[in-house]
């Protein structure tokens, strides 16, 4: 293929395994990379959840299913949050933990250019590529917002992801929760079977106040709201969730939204 009739090609490394690099073609032809690898040693990259991670309990389809769901019940949280960026303004937008793609699909409905990172994209996600939260292989100011939705409670090392997000959003873009469980605030006997299930497993189980200081730690100004997940019962949800978790739970999850600038 002719250098300049690429649009988002190439590749890079990351420890020993080579991964799809993505190269943005602008509209006065190709503007060099917008990304750019850093190769990352295998040792100095935590382990990055995979969907076997993440959904252990449930096979592929069920668990792209899941997520399917799982976005459709926390729509309004994220129609809010585009509201107060003003999304319309938005140029160039990474999705951090993009997995299926529910959600970039969205973005790159609403946004010129919108692109993801996960450690097992959805095969044939258009521009997504492999790679993870603490290692975010991209250019200084390459974005001007940043995307997690259900996410950053997978992040291994926070430390190392907030300073990566602040290196590749550009002064004074936002990072945008679009959804984020507040497992440390759930109540009741389900609710501490469910906490306990996550804290052995290594996922962070988040309060507001905790991550309001998380962010302000890390050089961002939350400006975080809570709600609570949809609770509606649906049956094929229901059933999911009771496959995931290992029996039917009762659980009223908080959810963290907003945006927290830098």
């Amino acid at each position: 293929m002719p250098e300049e009739n690429r649009d988002w090609v190439g590749f890079g490394r990351l420890g020993d395994e080579t991964v799809a690099c993505p190269y943005f073609k602008g509209a006065r032809g190709r503007q060099g990379p917008l990304f750019a690898w850093q190769n990352v040693a295998a040792r100095d990259t935590p382990d990055a959840m995979t969907s076997a991670d993440l959904f252990p309990n449930l096979t592929t389809a069920e668990a792209a299913r899941y997520l399917e769901l799982q976005a459709g019940r926390s729509r309004p949280l994220r129609l809010h949050c585009y509201r107060a960026i003003g999304i319309a303004h938005v140029k160039r937008a990474l999705e951090v933990g993009c997995g299926s793609g529910a959600i970039l699909r969205e973005l790159q409905a609403k946004v010129p250019l919108a692109a993801g990172v996960d450690p097992s994209p959805a095969p044939r996600l258009p521009r997504a590529v492999a790679g993870v939260g603490e290692s975010l292989p991209f250019k200084e100011a390459a974005f001007d917002s940043l995307f997690l939705h259900y996410a950053l409670l997978w992040v291994r090392d926070l430390k190392r992801f907030f300073a990566g997000a602040r290196r590749i959003l550009a002064p004074g873009a936002p990072l945008v929760l679009l959804a984020e469980p507040m497992i440390g605030e759930v109540r009741g006997a389900d609710g501490e079977a469910f906490k306990r299930m996550h804290d052995d497993a290594g996922i962070h189980t988040f309060t507001l106040e905790g991550l309001n200081a998380l962010l302000r730690d890390h050089g961002f100004t939350p400006a975080l709201e809570r709600a609570m997940e949809d609770g509606a019962s649906e049956p094929e949800w229901d059933a999911l969730n009771a496959k995931l978790l290992g029996r039917p739970m009762d659980l009223h999850l908080p959810l963290a939204y907003g945006t927290a600038s830098q």
